[in-house]
């Protein structure tokens, strides 16, 4: 039987303008840019955890978030829903 993991959809709001456009591209970060926002792995533990870099704590957030959650996966959309435990920006 095949492996179904879960997602959580999430604001874009919910990374800093400047964060997000480079999500891409941060090295240690497996993120896909999409039409409207990111789809990004989320590693299963905090080993795994986010390169040292600008908004490493938005990212580690996010993750630990998805993680207690249970998802492997965090799909950012400017229409998804601004959720209150994490951070959020206006763009």
């Amino acid at each position: 039987m095949p492996t179904i993991h879960d997602l959580l959809e999430l604001s874009t709001a919910h990374l800093p303008p400047q964060l997000a456009g480079q999500l891409s591209s941060i090295p240690g970060i497996h993120a896909c840019a999409t039409i409207y926002g990111w789809l990004m792995w989320i590693p299963d533990t905090d080993d795994d955890a986010f390169p040292d870099q600008d908004g490493r704590e938005v990212l580690v957030a996010i993750q630990r978030y998805a993680q207690r959650l249970g998802c492997a996966c965090v799909l950012f959309d400017r229409d998804a829903e601004i959720i209150d435990e994490l951070p959020r920006w206006d763009w």
